[in-house]
């Protein structure tokens, strides 16, 4: 195997116990490291030009379906204060601008939710944005958006508080295609 991109064999484990596989010094796919459930992501257009072992640790292996696309992800969401001001820390980053897939499914825990609710808008307008919105923020502490297929630009923002404590995100469209050229071999 040939080094591509910064990691070795095209894998490294990341802090949240993913694997994460990169090539030509992007991301191309990431899973968890909990055996035969973990599934892959290939993102959007996806190219590989040389064989590659997907393992996570020296003893542990990675198996499961492989799907190219969609993405189902979990945000941990805590508040933070920059020069005074609260904003929503994000996977321990600051009002990240994020990226978003339409047909993926994204999950913000927010339990700081009785002072500080998440919710979206239209970017452009400023308007609520619902579609694809389930809020049970109140019971559970989680808000979840499934993206829409040419959802517009959006913000997520504090409802009591207004734009500041959020950033955009901005809408990819779901691309679905992984081309290997070589050996894929999950292990």
């Amino acid at each position: 195997m040939k080094k591509v991109g910064a990691v070795m064999d095209g894998t490294q484990v990341t802090q949240k116990g993913e694997v994460e596989i990169r090539a030509g010094g992007q991301t191309v796919a990431k899973g968890g490291t909990g055996g035969m459930s973990t599934e892959f992501m290939f993102r959007n257009a996806s190219t590989i030009n040389d064989d590659v072992i997907i393992r996570a640790g020296e003893n542990a292996a990675i198996a499961g379906p492989i799907s190219v696309g969609a993405e189902n992800l979990t945000y941990t969401v805590t508040i933070g204060s920059v020069n005074g001001v609260n904003i929503f820390v994000i996977d321990g980053v600051n009002n990240p601008r994020l990226r978003m897939i339409e047909g993926s499914t994204y999950n913000f825990s927010n339990p700081a939710y009785a002072s500080h609710p998440i919710s979206f808008i239209n970017a452009s307008t400023g308007s609520a944005y619902t579609t694809g919105v389930t809020d049970n923020q109140s019971s559970t502490g989680i808000i979840t958006i499934v993206v829409a297929a040419s959802a517009p630009q959006l913000r997520y923002k504090c409802t009591t508080h207004g734009n500041d404590m959020g950033n955009l995100i901005d809408i990819e469209a779901s691309a679905g295609s992984l081309v290997v050229h070589g050996t894929l071999v999950i292990v």
